[in-house]
């Protein structure tokens, strides 16, 4: 207040408070909370103050306080001000005395204290990536139990927007993970990241035990730009409290450390290239040929459970051209040969959705089939009246087979992966896919994971959406509703 010439009357009368509230806070009594709209006011009173010197005495204060970050925006300004407004002021011996030495250097990093400093500190470095105009890097290795991000729901909310932001934006985003994650734990993080993997510009890795012991370090390196770094000891820190530096020398020393950690670990999933159908058609292949249960969700009925005559008929009506047309009839029928010798030993759930297609047929003339779009490269829409055939065949396949059962009944609403596409080879591998583009994953931690939620959600299914007499009896209904009479 003394750099602005401003008494605590001024302020005091400005926010319609009494000034003893004022001398409090500058004497550290009481806190402001980074949260209250009076800070926001403080920080409008200040700014709007410093306009007519161009905002001379605030980037002076908030340059000495925080060198090296820059300052550009007034948005950046004031989520600056707002911090140094409610940080503590560090009492730091080192920087008390003179210290004589080439090799040590004297810079300031910025403290945050527990779950909620880690919450601050995680949005103020995503904040600066997104005020970048290149394209930035953020590099994510988090060994600490996540309770700093789940435990406010608001606040997961934000962080999730922020990071959509990023992968917008087209920013990239690599994390390292560990296994030794409870099974609620890698299910809130699948839910999170699993449709940023499939829209690209994300890669992540997982270690199997090779980091074990108390410590559990938490490190964000924005490449080139700021380090958040941290660590707790099992059993002997009760929190966690983060640093953020912009120090060059000790950015370059934490990405050394990530990568040194990346170094001992396994990508937890692969990309399917786009256009690459050799790829994609030995990829699904593997997976109906390995030997286990599998579960299908998909947002239409699967597209290689179609009857052959009508699978060619959707390519040639789709104007798809005549040799992927060949390549594809040959991968079906070796799909189809294959399926057929499982499904005597092996339990296929489908999983549909009654109130999305019945929703679809009504309002649509022709339902987008997501999976067989890939697989030709082009979108391919199919009539309601072959929607209804397909359902029909299926309906056939589950009525001669005991291991096909199919679920037609409302779970989007309950599916924590809405409007992704998900094939589950049980302990075996995983497909899923998303806006035009394919993954895939045999890592046992993801595909376990999805697995027994999966199972988890069609156990918890009401008998009415499963049992089979009820489920044909209802796509009897859809298709007639439809004018096709199966």
């Amino acid at each position: 207040m003394d750099q602005f010439r401003v008494k605590g009357n001024d302020l005091a009368d400005y926010l319609h408070i009494d000034n003893s509230l004022i001398s409090k806070w500058k004497t550290g009594k009481r806190k402001l909370s980074s949260e209250s709209e009076t800070l926001n006011t403080i920080v409008d009173f200040f700014i709007k103050l410093d306009s007519n010197t161009d905002f001379l005495n605030i980037l002076s204060l908030l340059r000495t306080a925080y060198p090296g970050v820059s300052m550009n925006g007034s948005d950046k300004m004031k989520i600056l001000l707002k911090r140094w407004l409610t940080e503590d002021e560090a009492e730091n011996y080192f920087l008390s005395k003179q210290i004589k030495n080439i090799n040590v250097k004297m810079t300031q990093n910025i403290l945050y204290k527990g779950d909620d400093g880690r919450q601050r500190a995680a949005m103020d470095l995503v904040d600066l990536m997104l005020e970048s105009t290149d394209k930035e890097e953020i590099m994510i290795m988090d060994y600490d139990r996540s309770t700093w991000k789940y435990k406010d729901i608001d606040f997961h909310m934000r962080w999730f927007q922020k990071y959509e932001q990023i992968i917008e934006k087209g920013h990239k985003v690599v994390i390292l993970d560990f296994e030794d994650r409870s099974f609620e734990d890698r299910l809130q993080q699948l839910t999170d990241w699993l449709g940023f993997y499939i829209r690209g510009n994300v890669e992540k890795y997982i270690n199997y035990g090779e980091f074990k012991g108390i410590f559990k370090p938490s490190l964000l390196v924005l490449k080139d730009k700021a380090a958040l770094f941290g660590i707790t000891a099992e059993g002997f820190t009760s929190k966690m409290n983060v640093q953020i530096t912009s120090d060059k020398v000790m950015i370059d020393h934490c990405t050394q450390l990530y990568e040194a950690a990346k170094s001992l670990c396994s990508p937890i999933f692969h990309p399917i290239k786009q256009g690459d159908l050799e790829q994609l058609l030995k990829i699904h292949l593997s997976m109906e040929r390995e030997a286990g249960d599998m579960i299908l969700k998909d947002t239409v009925p699967y597209c290689m459970l179609l009857p052959e005559e009508l699978f060619y008929n959707i390519l040639k009506e789709n104007l798809v051209e005549e040799d992927r047309i060949e390549t594809l009839l040959d991968y079906y029928n070796e799909y189809s040969e294959t399926f057929f010798k499982n499904i005597h030993h092996f339990k296929y759930r489908v999983l549909l959705d009654e109130f999305y297609l019945e929703n679809a047929m009504i309002s649509q003339k022709e339902l987008e089939y997501s999976f067989l779009s890939i697989l030709t490269g082009k979108p391919i829409f199919v009539s309601k009246e072959y929607c209804c055939y397909h359902l029909d065949h299926m309906m056939n396949l589950m009525n001669t087979y005991k291991n096909f059962e199919m679920s037609f009944g409302s779970y989007q609403d309950k599916d924590h992966f809405k409007g992704i596409d998900i094939y589950l080879k049980k302990y075996k591998m995983t497909i899923a896919s998303g806006w035009s583009k394919s993954i895939y994953s045999r890592e046992p931690s993801m595909n376990d994971t999805l697995y027994m939620y999966y199972t988890s959600l069609w156990d918890g299914m009401s008998s009415f959406d499963k049992d089979r007499t009820i489920v044909e009896q209802k796509i009897r209904k859809l298709s007639g509703f439809h004018s096709y009479d199966v």
